[in-house]
């Protein structure tokens, strides 16, 4: 006989991935776009609260995930994270820009985005993202520039980064649907010839990531991705 699931757990592991998506986010805001009881909710967030993976801004503040999230994500990308810091700071030197890298999971039509580690730009106006910010990548693009057009090009580090390349296609993308006045310039690392693992991106300002900075950026980046997926 099949073993069924808890609805609670469903429901609290629903709840906490909708604050990932959302935070800092209140009850009220949450239970709306999850179409939940109110009550319902509140009583999982103050429960993941107790138990240390959620924080709340204040006794009736908004509510975003806690460290302890982030600690057992990097557990999970740890050995990525580990490759990619000493390319982040090589381009974090060169472009001067926010460095970011995403952890992708899911499948073609599910997958996501989950931001494990960024450093920041020392100039005063740069662009930064809550550690643990988790993006969907399959609702509607805002732009034809996009990592889901991306990765449909190029499904597979052998696709992507084996030799000799079969296009003369960019393999880095440009996203800009996520924060309206930020760019974000980016490249996939795959497990070898295997499946996506995450992204190496950078993100800055539009007004300083223009478009004949865009390939620049783009080439290095797409460089750093090769050799982090083992090419």
């Amino acid at each position: 006989m099949a073993v069924q699931s808890l609805q609670t757990v469903e429901n609290a592991m629903n709840v906490m991935e909708a604050v990932a998506q959302h935070q800092p986010v209140g009850v009220s805001a949450l239970a709306r776009k999850m179409n939940m009881d109110k009550n319902t909710v509140q009583r999982i967030l103050v429960t993941l609260g107790r138990q240390g993976w959620l924080t709340q801004d204040g006794p009736k503040g908004s509510w975003s995930l806690s460290a302890k999230v982030l600690s057992l994500s990097s557990k999970v990308s740890g050995p990525m994270l580990d490759r990619a810091r000493p390319f982040m700071g090589s381009l974090l030197s060169s472009t001067k820009e926010s460095v970011t890298l995403w952890k992708l999971d899911g499948g073609h039509d599910s997958r996501v985005a989950t931001l494990v580690e960024i450093i920041e730009s020392p100039q005063a106006l740069r662009v930064t993202v809550p550690l643990g910010t988790t993006f969907d990548l399959n609702v509607p693009p805002g732009s034809h520039f996009d990592v889901q057009p991306f990765l449909e090009r190029f499904p597979n580090g052998r696709t992507a980064w084996g030799t000799p390349y079969v296009d003369r296609a960019p393999r880095y993308f440009a996203h800009d649907r996520s924060y309206p006045t930020a760019m974000s310039i980016g490249s996939v690392i795959f497990d070898g010839p295997g499946e996506p693992l995450g992204t190496l991106a950078v993100i800055g300002p539009k007004t300083r990531i223009t478009e004949d900075r865009q390939q620049l950026i783009g080439d290095e980046i797409a460089a750093a991705a090769r050799a982090l997926s083992g090419f």
